[in-house]
Order: C-alpha cells, then structure tokens, then sequence
C-alpha cells in the first residue's frame, strides 16, 4: 500500500473513530488498539493520578501544621530539642506536600484542566510559605537551643508568624472539591 493510501486510511479511520462509526466499520481487535478504544481518548487515569497526587499532598501538608503545631508547643515551654525534631519533620512534611501539589498541577495542566490547574497552585503556593513558615521556626527553635540572643530568636519568630498569616490568606481546597472537578 502506498502512503498516500495509508495516510488516506488513517485519515479516514480517525475520522470514523470521532464521528463515533467504528463499531460498524473497524474489526474489534483494531478498535481495542485505537487510543481511547470505541468512545475515544480516555484520561481518567491521569485524573486519578492528579487527585491521588493533590490527596497525598494534602495529608502530607495537614500532618505537618500538626507536627510544627506541636514543635511550637515545646518551644514555648523551652524543650528545644524536642522542638527542633518535631519542627524538621513537619518541613519534611510540608516539602513533600509542595512537591506532591506541583505534580498534581503539572498533571493539570496537561489536560488543559484551568480550574484544577489554579486549585494546585494555590495549594501549593500555600505550602511553600507553610515551608517558609517552619523553615523559621526552626531557626528560632535552633537559635534559642543554642542559647541566641532574644533579637535573632524573635526576628525568627516574626518571619514565621508573617508567613504563616500569609499562607491562611491562601485557601486550600479539600479533596473532595478536586475530585468534583475533575468529575469524579
């Protein structure tokens, strides 16, 4: 077969496959090998993808308010080395959460899924500054355990309260909302 005959016949089995005729025109082992089979392309499992991604995300970023939450608690009581430890883990937390929010926006993106798209984006931006947040805590936690000057320790403090009101400032969708969106 030449190919012009066979991109004629590529053409023409496209088109049949989007006007929705192969099952009357296309034998059933080619149909199964088309992308989509009968009914077309199917990316229900990069949607799947992008929700287990942001639900990752998300319980990753919720487990490290609770964590850096209780790290500030034993700063306020002066257990610095349990603070340190408990706040370091919450970073690890909250890195992984922002990495998780930027694979779930990517994913997004290339569906061409808009609203999702800004969902991811926000949660992620409200990470990174959750990142910042805990970044400062632990240097207040790090300098006071090291017995710093009040000046350094409460210019720490004030960076991590300024991104954390920053971060509260930024909503983050649960993932049942994404979940809608992407029409599950």
């Amino acid at each position: 077969m030449s190919t012009r005959r066979r991109v004629l016949a590529v053409t023409a089995l496209s088109l049949s496959a989007a006007a929705g005729c192969l099952e009357d025109t296309v034998p059933d082992d080619l149909a199964e090998r088309l992308p989509g089979g009968r009914e077309g392309p199917d990316d229900s499992e990069a949607r799947r993808d992008i929700l287990t991604d942001y639900e990752a995300a998300l319980e990753a970023r919720n487990a490290g308010i609770e964590v850096r939450d209780r790290g500030i608690e034993h700063f306020n009581v002066e257990a610095y080395a349990e603070a340190i430890e408990a706040i370091e883990t919450a970073l690890d937390d909250f890195i992984a959460a922002e990495e998780g929010f930027e694979d779930a926006m990517a994913g997004a993106s290339d569906l061409d899924l808009d609203r999702v798209h800004g969902i991811c984006a926000d949660a992620a931006e409200n990470t990174r500054l959750q990142v910042e947040a805990t970044e400062a805590g632990l240097e207040a936690s790090t300098a006071a355990d090291e017995g710093a000057d009040a000046d350094s320790i409460n210019e720490s403090i004030m960076t991590y309260q300024e991104r954390v009101e920053e971060a509260e400032g930024i909503p983050v969708a649960d993932g049942e909302t994404v979940a809608e969106e992407l029409g599950f």
